[in-house]
């Protein structure tokens, strides 16, 4: 998976999370749905945005756009597409996942979740190497790290996951 930078949905989430990381709580609420207003005020912003990055030595001093996707599983009507922007800084790196859809012809955030997965998963095989998120389709496994053969359109592939704590 790559990361489409010239995206609309690329460059607000990174837009959103620069305007986290510079305390500009009122900025990133302006682009959020109206519905994500009601539930995330500036100040909820800001205080989940600090509670993510408190273990770190430093504050949040950059944002990177690492996916993007045009479709996903979890699809709605009127949605522009989903966004992972990761964010560093001495000593933590953390991220904020969005959905960007058209509120009125408008893009907004529609859907936020904050951190970084819990979990990663690697797909191993001739065609792809993929990195993301483990989705309801495949088990998850409670040890560090597991292998196990998988089924993948085409080729025969090893999944690996491991728990990120």
């Amino acid at each position: 998976m790559d990361a489409d930078h010239d995206s609309i949905h690329g460059k607000l989430a990174v837009s959103f999370a620069e305007h986290l990381i510079f305390g500009r709580y009122n900025d990133a609420h302006a682009l959020l749905s109206p519905c994500l207003q009601e539930e995330w005020p500036a100040s909820s912003l800001e205080s989940e945005f600090l509670t993510m990055t408190d273990y770190g030595n430093g504050p949040a001093r950059r944002a990177e756009l690492t996916v993007t996707m045009d479709t996903w599983p979890r699809r709605e009507p009127g949605d522009i597409g989903w966004a992972y922007v990761s964010i560093a800084g001495d000593g933590f790196v953390e991220a904020v996942t969005v959905v960007v859809a058209d509120a009125l012809g408008v893009p907004r955030v529609r859907e936020l979740e904050w951190g970084r997965p819990a979990w990663a998963l690697t797909i191993h095989s001739s065609r792809t190497r993929f990195a993301g998120r483990l989705n309801s389709g495949v088990r998850r496994y409670d040890t560090t790290a597991s292998v196990m053969p998988c089924d993948y359109p085409g080729t025969h592939a090893w999944l690996h996951a491991a728990r990120l704590s």
